[in-house]
């Protein structure tokens, strides 16, 4: 089996992959890193929590206490 990746343009995207899907022996995988992307107002939140962090270390919640409490609340 081959593997091809393809730059499509948003215009054009759902247009391929409908034909694409048409085809029962060609297997669709749509990789998207859009959802990994933050914005900028994200970004300065998380900021602001790593400067909270640095300032008082005892503000973060320790991440084996935190993980226990979901396992077991």
């Amino acid at each position: 089996m081959k593997q091809l990746t393809i730059e499509i343009p948003d215009t054009k995207f759902r247009f391929i992959i409908e034909l694409l899907r048409k085809y029962s022996f060609v297997k669709i995988e749509v990789a998207t890193d859009e959802c990994y992307k933050i914005t900028e107002e994200q970004k300065v939140l998380v900021n602001k929590e790593l400067q909270q962090i640095e300032a008082n270390p005892d503000y973060a919640l320790d991440w084996d206490l935190v993980k226990h409490q979901l396992k077991y609340d």
